[in-house]
């Protein structure tokens, strides 16, 4: 007998425009403000790319960090940053764009972030039984990184990407009855701001 497929996942990838002065300012001291900007770009375009491979994910959305910058990601996502046109914007034409809600610390934003992608993750903008959200910063992301937590969710309620640092780099949840399409309680996930 071969095990029943997983369930999908939809998939929340936290972003910001490439701005500079916006973007990586602690890297901008550094490098300046345009290479800082830049390298975000190049970062986020290739989680966007990766992201595409995934095979367990029922939708992507990008949550974006300012409600003023929809039409720039937009375009951005459009593959029309900077002069040329990039190619690989082919394979983002299905990311759906949320704006982060004002206030609160990661955590906070992240959580309410779950909670929208379990009420609207699905392949047709409905529920979805699980979702799991990154960030841009994270170099050797690969899609079976995320395939391989979407599978976890299958056994457990959460399940985190270590990162070595000691923090993470993935947090997927199911819906147990307890968020998503009820009262949106979920708990505090703790966003790892401060620890």
């Amino acid at each position: 007998l071969r095990p029943m497929p997983s369930e999908p996942a939809a998939l929340v990838v936290f972003a910001r425009l490439p701005i500079p002065g916006k973007a990586k300012t602690r890297l901008a001291k550094d490098v300046g403000e345009a290479n800082a900007a830049e390298f975000y770009a190049r970062m986020a375009e290739r989680i966007f790319t990766v992201t595409s491979r995934c095979e367990r994910t029922s939708s992507r959305t990008v949550f974006f960090s300012e409600r003023a910058e929809e039409d720039g990601i937009r375009r951005w996502l459009q593959g029309k940053r900077g002069a040329a046109s990039d190619p690989r914007a082919s394979s983002w034409t299905d990311i759906r764009l949320e704006p982060q809600a004002a206030g609160g610390d990661l955590g906070e934003r992240m959580r309410r972030a779950l909670d929208h992608a379990l009420r609207h993750g699905g392949s047709d903008g409905g529920p979805c039984a699980k979702a799991v959200v990154i960030g841009t910063d994270i170099p050797s992301l690969d899609a079976s990184h995320v395939d391989r937590a979407v599978e976890l969710l299958d056994a457990h309620d959460v399940v985190f990407g270590p990162a070595v640092d000691g923090g993470y780099y993935l947090l997927g949840v199911r819906d147990r009855g307890y968020g998503g399409g009820g009262d949106g309680e979920r708990g505090g996930v703790d966003g790892g701001e401060g620890s």
